[in-house]
């Protein structure tokens, strides 16, 4: 009998020991909290099994009862998880409808899809958010350097939301912009902002920026995943000092983007693009080497995952459950959560007040007008506002504050009667093609009033007629 109990508990221990590895994997591939808390917990648990082999056989009797109890209860929970569908795994809903509807579905992961393409010779890359290096900075040339932007001159992959990766080839700066869009003297149209400026999740010429490029072809995109407003105070700074501007578009997503400031305003460097004037890393000037650096980076993160994956010692399958993937879907979203309500009670406006402010001043002295644009999320539409959302008319009133005139793209959203269609499955996440043409068709009629009213910043601008359009 204590054979069998001393056989139970090390299944439990190697069960820990294989939980405690696939987490370690997660987080090196993801560096979240929830992970790190996961990785935690299997560790400990293996430690406290381990060691109480050498207890009473009465204690281990009723540790094993216990852990088997434990363990059907999990069970039932995972399976309860999976049969409801998580709001937790959005992946997992939109392959059920597309599944419903014939669409096919790409359900290989992004690092999957990278390699793939790898081994056909091509460069290949995953999207690079210069909010992964807050307060970890590249080293260039013996200097610390918080890039901006991605690897310039690869292909480079961001999304699936609609059943298909979608993805990019960077300009000679790291952005979705095609080649030669930065040799005009003087730009008509820039875009800041986060992954839904960057184009996320739709076809190339879906995005608004291509559809407002259709018209204006001096128009630059300068939008990457993750970034908030210090950030794109930044790379405006860096980025276009010695150019000439007539409109840039400052793309707000209430969904995170306060979210996002709170989280750099702890970096010391990003700082000082807010208490210095000037201030600037010289990152056109370094490109090249910064782009080398960067990319030497991502390669050695990507191998390193590539290393990491190869630890898993049970093959996706029938087995799958014993991953547990609803339960850690769930623990990772709700702390997703908490992370994000515990930011915004802590944020403070003046800093965003300060920023915008100083970008305002900036488009102005090179001629141009700073538009603030308002990107709704999809819990407005569905009874689910996050804490930013819920800013919505205190973060309005700041901004005409400021004298900057504002679109509301949630006034646009709610002309129809179910603004759920412009986001992919209508579920939440990035918007699709529907909702990226919304969006540029009323930036194409702020253009075209301000050119008929006479108030065009910078002189006209010279409109295309696109094919189609």
């Amino acid at each position: 009998m204590t054979k069998a109990i001393n056989l139970v508990l090390g299944i439990f221990i190697l069960f820990a020991g294989w939980q405690f590895s696939e987490s370690i994997v997660k987080f090196h591939a993801y560096r979240d909290y929830a992970n790190a808390s996961l990785c935690l917990l299997f560790f400990s648990v293996a430690v406290v099994l381990a060691f109480s082999l050498n207890r009473s056989p009465n204690f281990k009797r009723n540790l094993v009862g216990f852990l088997i109890s434990l363990s059907g209860s999990v069970l039932i929970v995972e399976l309860s998880l999976g049969f409801l569908v998580s709001t937790a795994d959005l992946d997992q809903q939109r392959r059920m409808i597309a599944a419903r509807n014939d669409i096919d579905f790409d359900v290989r992961d992004r690092f999957e899809v990278v390699e793939n393409f790898r081994r056909r010779g091509e460069r290949y890359y995953p999207t690079v958010h210069p909010g992964s290096f807050l307060n970890r900075y590249l080293m260039v040339n013996g200097k610390p350097v918080l890039p901006l932007s991605g690897i310039a001159g690869v292909k480079t992959l961001m999304c699936n939301e609609s059943g298909t990766y979608v993805d990019y080839f960077s300009d000679e700066y790291g952005f979705n912009n095609p080649t030669g869009s930065w040799s005009a003297p003087v730009i008509d149209a820039v875009f800041v902002g986060d992954s839904f400026t960057q184009g996320n999740c739709v076809f190339k010429a879906e995005g608004f920026v291509d559809r407002v490029r259709e018209h204006l072809s001096h128009t630059l995109n300068l939008g990457i995943g993750g970034n908030g407003p210090l950030i794109e105070l930044a790379t405006l700074e860096e980025y276009l000092t010695e150019k000439r501007l007539r409109y840039v578009f400052w793309m707000y997503y209430e969904g995170n983007d306060l979210k996002e400031l709170w989280e750099e305003k702890s970096d010391a460097l990003l700082g000082r693009y807010l208490a210095e004037k000037p201030f600037s890393q010289n990152i056109v000037a370094n490109k090249d080497a910064i782009n080398r650096e960067l990319t030497a980076f991502v390669e050695k993160r990507f191998q390193e995952r590539k290393g990491l994956q190869q630890l898993e010692i049970m093959p996706k399958g029938p087995l799958e459950l014993l991953r547990l993937p609803n339960i850690k879907a769930h623990l990772k979203n709700s702390a997703a959560a908490f992370s994000k309500k515990e930011a915004m009670e802590e944020f403070d406006l003046v800093v965003l007040r300060e920023i915008l402010a100083k970008a305002k001043l900036f488009v102005q002295g090179r001629g141009g007008e700073l538009v603030f644009v308002y990107l709704p999320e999809f819990g407005r539409y569905n009874d689910q506002r996050s804490s930013g959302a819920i800013m919505k008319e205190k973060m309005i009133e700041l901004v005409r504050g400021l004298g900057v005139n504002v679109l509301d793209m949630d006034l646009a959203f709610r002309r129809f009667p179910n603004p759920r269609v412009f986001f992919p499955f209508e579920l939440p996440g990035h918007y699709n093609a529907e909702g990226n043409r919304m969006i540029a068709a009323e930036i194409k009629g702020y253009l075209l009033k301000a050119e008929a009213s006479g108030q065009a910043a910078a002189g006209k601008i010279s409109w295309q007629r696109a094919a189609g359009s």
